[in-house]
């Protein structure tokens, strides 16, 4: 778990902004059955969320984490109406659809996008360049002569007061969640339900926004409610978790007392791939890449062979995407810089298209889980693995056959004709991951593939990539999570203030 160290660092601000009301319940339903127009989402169960308690929501893919937390905004009608209630706003006159925010971190999220939105075109175009603290006065609807102000408490809430005179480009992960929730706060909810806050930040910015919720939570301004998978650390301050499974309780009570059941099934591979002997599959040499005046990419060499499986590792903001960016061919300069695919450059004067080049590559990323087109059904998911694009092929019985065995080893073959617009985030993102593995290419890009997924088909995933792969095939896995690396990675590339450091096991004494 995670130590808060709320005491000492807590803003001034916040102790004269804490709430000191009675015990006032935020939000209490009895035997309460919840539905989505037709569809029964929960059935018969009762919450009381108190402000001296700070409360977890923890269950796997599909358990029903983030319909709860929309529940208790009022998202979906309950059953009886009257056994649902929120008595606080009630006693302070307050309207809970107003005053309780909802905050994710994907793309699709309204403050995500507007976030994303302003961070694309700020780096392909300086004219569209902003600060930190002009894109959080546009996100505040107040007076704008209390935006100056406003802005910086909500920037000194989260810790980003010194990054307010900076370009949103230079913003790691971390800082860039943090700036969404400043965002938030800025419309002064009562209560902020936040899903997966964690999903993609490494072990120091996890750390910092645990104590930031802390902070917030325990002075009531607002009141925090978390979603986290269940290999998720609990924040210290954390007092209460409800645990779900299938949509049903299964645990609610004092954090202290709640013990998850993570089991491992982790298998070694058979046999561990050499490095250096496989064919080259994709040559950097000496790549730089530079924005603005920050050097993300620095002299970067990296050979990446046939049969090698590697963990490209580094801290939110040092440049792994952009890295694989190249990798993949999808940067804008990979065509000025040193760069061979599969034996071809692509540069000026090069015949070959990268596109074609790119069909030799599975690939999945939070990039391509924001952009993918959700009304697609799982098998016309998988189906598109086979194009360079997000348009499903025609179906072969070759791609039927490797669609069904993927979905037939991992058991979600009853999914194939579901909508991934239907599905859990975490399936979802499962099933990109399946579409990135599916026609067996020989070159596999997992970047942060198991954000939102549960332990089990993680594990699951692990056996597939540990048996499944082709000696010839090569992958590259990017995680903040130790246990979410397989155990066939036998390489490890650190990139370090845009230096890359490669770490390769010695040959082993017959070779």
């Amino acid at each position: 778990m995670y130590v808060s160290t709320v005491s000492s660092s807590v803003p001034l601000y916040l102790h004269l902004l804490s709430k000191t009301h009675s015990m006032t319940s935020y939000v209490r339903f009895r035997n309460t059955s919840f539905f989505d127009s037709t569809f029964q989402l929960f059935k018969n169960i009762s919450f009381d969320l108190k402000p001296n308690q700070n409360w977890a929501i923890v269950g796997s893919v599909g358990s029903g984490r983030t319909s709860f937390l929309k529940c208790l905004a009022g998202g979906y009608t309950p059953s009886p109406a009257t056994s649902f209630s929120h008595p606080y706003f009630r006693e302070k006159n307050l309207d809970p659809y107003l005053t309780i925010q909802f905050l994710d971190f994907k793309e699709t999220g309204t403050q995500a996008a507007a976030y994303y939105t302003e961070r694309y075109h700020s780096l392909r175009d300086p004219e569209h360049d902003r600060t930190l603290e002009q894109w959080l006065k546009n996100a505040y609807h107040g007076n704008q002569r209390d935006a100056s102000a406003a802005v910086k408490r909500a920037a000194d809430s989260v810790r980003l007061t010194e990054l307010l005179p900076y370009s949103i480009i230079n913003l790691s992960n971390g800082q860039s969640r943090a700036a969404m929730l400043a965002a938030k706060l800025l419309r002064q909810p009562e209560m902020l339900l936040i899903d997966e806050p964690y999903s993609g930040m490494d072990v120091k910015a996890r750390k910092s926004f645990s104590e930031i919720f802390g902070e917030l939570s325990n002075h009531n301004c607002p009141k925090i409610v978390l979603s986290l998978r269940e290999q998720d650390e609990t924040p210290e301050y954390i007092t209460h978790i409800l645990q779900l499974n299938n949509r049903k309780v299964v645990y609610q009570g004092p954090s202290d007392h709640f013990m998850p059941q993570v089991h491992s099934t982790f298998q070694k591979p058979e046999t561990i791939v050499q490095h250096n002997i496989g064919k080259p599959l994709v040559v950097l040499k000496d790549v730089n890449c530079q924005y603005y005046d920050r050097s993300v990419l620095r002299t970067i060499s990296w050979t990446i062979r046939e049969g090698e499986r590697w963990a490209l590792r580094g801290a939110n903001g040092s440049g792994k995407t952009t890295l694989l960016a190249f990798v993949v061919g999808d940067h804008p300069k990979a065509f000025a810089v040193d760069v061979k695919y599969f034996g071809t450059a692509i540069g000026p004067g090069s015949h070959v298209s990268i596109l074609d080049l790119q069909q030799n590559i599975g690939h999945t990323s939070p990039e391509i889980f924001n952009h993918f087109p959700k009304q697609l059904t799982v098998m016309q998911t998988l189906l598109s693995a086979w194009n360079t694009n997000f348009r499903p092929v025609k179906e072969t019985d070759e791609r039927v056959d490797a669609i069904q065995r993927i979905l037939s080893y991992f058991q979600l073959q009853k999914y194939a004709q579901t909508p991934l617009s239907e599905l859990s985030i975490g399936l979802q993102r499962f099933f990109l991951f399946c579409r990135a593995c599916v026609k067996q290419p020989k070159l596999l890009i997992l970047d942060e593939p198991f954000q939102g997924v549960d332990t089990q088909l993680v594990q699951k995933a692990h056996c597939w990539l540990n048996d499944k792969l082709l000696p010839s095939q090569a992958m590259v896995i990017i995680s903040h999570y130790d246990e979410e690396i397989p155990s066939c990675v036998n390489a490890s590339a650190q990139l370090e203030q845009g230096k890359l450091r490669i770490t390769v096991p010695p040959p082993s004494p017959s070779s």
